[in-house]
């Protein structure tokens, strides 16, 4: 599982649900929606520190460029390693956040050119990231 710490920016609540920004570096933030709210859970406040996580296999690689997705989370991230297997393949990012894996089908590393160095971004759905307390 990738994990990377940041402290809670926003938090916006509706229902049972909550939407909460992390500032994981001066320059990004990233999102989590949760099944909990301040209410619920003592840490989702403003300043507090966590830990986000999400599989590696929930991490969708992109080129950079225009991108028409409804994915918030976008990781610009410089290829580290690229480990081919022949289903599915195993790539090393590193990110301002700092490193995190992603796993994804071979053809996909293919197409998209993915070797070492190259520059990518990687997306994350926000209800895909699970927010832990540290």
């Amino acid at each position: 599982m990738n994990r990377i710490k940041g402290h809670i920016e926003h938090v916006e609540v509706g229902g049972s649900m909550s939407l909460v920004a992390v500032r994981v570096h001066r320059e990004s933030i990233l999102k989590a929606l949760i099944i909990d709210t301040p209410e619920t859970l003592e840490y989702l406040q403003q300043g507090k520190p966590v830990m986000l996580g999400f599989k590696e296999t929930e991490v969708i690689l992109a080129i950079p460029g225009k991108l028409e997705v409804s994915i918030q989370n976008r990781i610009p991230a410089k290829v580290r390693y690229v480990e081919k297997g022949g289903l599915l393949s195993k790539v090393g990012l590193e990110t301002v956040a700092g490193p995190i894996v992603a796993i994804v089908d071979t053809p996909s590393v293919v197409l998209l050119a993915i070797e070492e160095n190259k520059e990518v971004l990687a997306l994350v759905k926000i209800n895909e990231i699970q927010l832990f307390k540290v």
